[in-house]
C-alpha cells in the first residue's frame, strides 16, 4: 500500500513507543473522529438531530468499526477519509444549490469562495485517502460520477470549464502530489532525486503484487458473501487458561448489516422510481466502493466491504427518516431497533475485543455455519 497510513501509525510509535499502545494509538483517534464526521455528515443530509444521532449510534455500535480502531492497520485511516471526500462533496452540492437558489441572476456567475472550498477540500481528502490505500481511487470514481452528475445539471457551459481547471489542480494535481510526497520516509529526506523513481517502483510493485497475488486463505471471502457476514475473519485466538479464550474476530454487527440490506433496497427504490436525488447520492457513494471488488480476482476479506459500510448505514438514517416522518410510531420503533443494535453489539463484544470469555461462549455465537469465532 502507499505509505501515509504507515506515516500515521509511525505518529502514535513516535510519541509513545514501540508498543501495542503507541502503535495503536492513531488508528483509536481515527476510529474516534469518523463519529462526529458520521454524525455531521447525517446531519446535514437529512436535517434532524436524532436520525443524525441514531445513525450515529450504529456507526459506534457497529463490530467492525470497533474492532478495525482498535488494531494497527490503515483501513479506519482509508475510511475515515473516504467518508470526508464524500461529506464534502455533498456540502459542495448543497451550498451551491442553496446559493443558486437565491437569485436566478447568479445562474451566469462563479460561486464565491465560500460555495466551492468544500470541493477544494472533497479533493484534498480524496488526496490523503490514495496516499492511505488505493481505494481512495475506487471512491474517487465515485466522486467524479457524482461531480459530472450535478454540474452537467446545474452549470451554464459558460462556466464548465473553468470549473474543470479548479478540478484538475485538487482533484489530479494535489493528489499527485501528496502520494509522491508520501514515499518521502522510504527514500529519505535528503535524496529528492531518487523519489520519483521510488514512486514509479513501489506502485509498479503494488500493481503487480494485487494483479498476481496467487494465495489462499480459509477466512478469505467473495464480494457476494460480505453483505451477509458470511465468513468473518479471525484476526486472533488465544487460550487463556482450559476454559477460557481471547478471540478476537473482524465481522459486522449482524442487528446492523443485516438490517442494512433492506435499507439498501429502499434507497435503490427511491433513487430509480421516484428519482430521489439525496438517495441517488447514497447509491452512487455506496457502489463506487462495492462495484470495483466484483472483478478483484485476488482473495478478498470481509474487511474490505467497511468502506461501503459507511454508506450503507447512511442509507439506514435515509429509511429511519422516512420511517419517522410517514408513522406515528417510527420514532418509538427507531429508539427499539437502536437498542437491539447497542444489545447485539454486547452480545458479540468479547469476540471482537480479545476480552477472555468462556470458549463455550464464543462457540454458541455461531449463528452461521461458516461463523469461527473462536477455536
Amino acid at each position: 500500500h502507499p505509505h501515509l497510513g504507515k506515516i500515521l501509525i509511525s505518529l502514535g510509535v513516535a510519541i509513545f513507543g514501540m508498543t501495542p499502545f503507541g502503535w495503536r494509538f492513531m488508528p483509536v483517534i481515527f476510529g474516534i473522529m469518523i463519529l462526529p464526521l458520521m454524525y455531521l455528515f447525517a446531519k446535514k443530509m437529512f436535517r434532524s438531530t436524532f436520525i443524525a444521532t441514531a445513525t450515529t449510534i450504529l456507526l459506534a455500535f457497529d463490530c467492525m468499526h470497533y474492532t478495525l480502531s482498535r488494531i494497527a492497520t490503515i483501513d479506519i485511516f482509508a475510511a475515515f477519509f473516504i467518508l470526508l471526500m464524500f461529506y464534502y462533496m455533498y456540502d459542495y452540492f448543497f451550498k451551491d444549490s442553496v446559493y443558486r437558489r437565491c437569485d436566478a441572476s447568479l445562474q451566469s456567475k462563479f460561486p464565491p469562495r465560500e460555495v466551492y472550498l468544500p470541493l477544494a477540500l472533497s479533493g484534498i481528502s480524496m488526496a490523503l485517502g490514495i496516499a492511505t490505500k488505493w481505494t481512495g481511487v475506487y471512491a474517487g470514481m465515485g466522486l467524479c460520477i457524482l461531480f459530472f452528475w450535478y454540474t452537467l445539471s446545474h452549470f451554464p457551459k459558460g462556466q464548465v470549464l473553468r470549473l474543470f481547471g479548479f478540478c484538475c489542480l485538487f482533484f489530479i494535481a494535489i493528489p499527485l502530489l501528496v502520494y509522491v510526497l508520501c514515499f518521502i520516509p522510504v527514500v529519505g529526506y535528503t535524496e529528492y532525486n531518487g523519489l520519483i523513481d521510488k514512486v514509479i517502483q513501489g506502485t509498479k510493485y503494488m500493481f503487480d503484487y494485487h494483479a498476481n497475488l496467487v494465495a489462499e486463505h480459509y477466512y478469505s471471502s467473495p464480494f457476494y458473501e460480505w453483505p451477509i457476514i458470511w465468513m468473518p475473519l479471525l484476526d486472533a485466538n488465544d487460550m487463556v487458561n482450559a476454559t477460557d479464550v481471547s478471540a478476537i474476530s473482524c465481522m459486522g454487527n449482524p442487528a446492523i448489516w443485516w438490517v442494512g440490506i433492506p435499507c439498501e433496497l429502499y434507497a435503490f427504490f427511491r433513487w430509480i422510481i421516484k428519482r430521489d436525488k439525496r438517495a441517488g447520492f447514497l447509491c452512487i457513494s455506496y457502489l463506487a466502493q462495492y462495484i470495483p471488488w466484483m472483478s478483484i480476482s485476488r482473495i478478498t476479506f470481509i474487511y474490505h466491504y467497511f468502506p461501503a459500510i459507511l454508506f450503507v448505514i447512511l442509507m439506514m438514517g435515509y429509511t429511519m427518516q422516512h420511517i419517522r416522518e410517514d408513522f406515528s410510531w417510527g420514532k418509538k420503533a427507531i429508539t427499539i431497533y437502536l437498542a437491539i443494535a447497542v444489545i447485539c453489539f454486547f452480545l458479540f463484544f468479547p469476540v471482537i475485543s480479545g476480552l477472555p470469555v468462556n470458549k463455550e461462549y464464543g462457540l454458541h455465537l455461531r449463528w452461521l455455519k461458516d461463523w469461527i469465532l473462536v477455536l
